[in-house]
């Protein structure tokens, strides 16, 4: 097969439970960018970067095959995505001095969510999140998503969605006070 764009997702998944290099591989091809940006957008360290995109590999292999994900593309970017995270953590745990990423300023902003001893999971809070962007407009939730899921710049997403960065800037401002209503609304600040 020529063109990576020829392999379905479903013949990717069913590789890597019978040849597992070749479903990596693949997912290498159609996948790897695409995550390896979403893993430099939260590490901002290339070296943490590189070893987290091989740990993100290892999970994949590790992961697929008990899980069977229908959307391939998706379940790629949420294993990278953690992977991140937990790598940003790890390195703030042991005082290294980290860039501050989309991510911190969105927990920043809604640093008083309730936490698990108050009765709160990192589950219920996701469903609170999802629930929320699902009622907004297509534009502001991808700008949304770009901007705090995958950590893309705001020139980066004005660019892309044809956009001005002054517009992205204050659609972020806006659904990010917007966030915080829905959350306190709910019971969750």
């Amino acid at each position: 097969m020529n063109n990576i764009d020829e392999v379905s997702d479903d013949l990717i998944v069913d590789l890597y439970s019978t040849e597992p290099e070749k479903a990596i591989r693949f997912t290498e091809k159609k996948y790897g960018n695409l995550c390896h940006k979403l893993i430099s957008n939260h590490l901002h360290i290339y070296e943490d970067a590189e070893e987290c995109y091989n740990d993100f590999l290892l999970n994949m292999w590790k992961s697929v095959p008990k899980h069977h994900p229908e959307n391939l593309k998706a379940f790629s970017c949420r294993i990278a995505r953690n992977h991140a995270i937990k790598k940003l953590e790890y390195a703030r745990s042991k005082k290294r001095d980290y860039p501050r990423t989309s991510f911190d300023e969105l927990c920043d902003y809604i640093s008083d969510v309730g936490n698990a001893e108050e009765g709160y999971d990192g589950n219920f809070l996701k469903e609170q999140i999802n629930t929320f962007l699902s009622g907004l407009p297509k534009l502001e939730r991808q700008i949304f998503v770009r901007r705090f899921f995958f950590g893309d710049s705001v020139k980066e997403i004005g660019k892309s969605l044809n956009v001005t960065s002054f517009r992205v800037s204050n659609i972020i401002f806006k659904t990010k006070k917007q966030l915080r209503l829905f959350l306190e609304k709910n019971s969750c600040i």
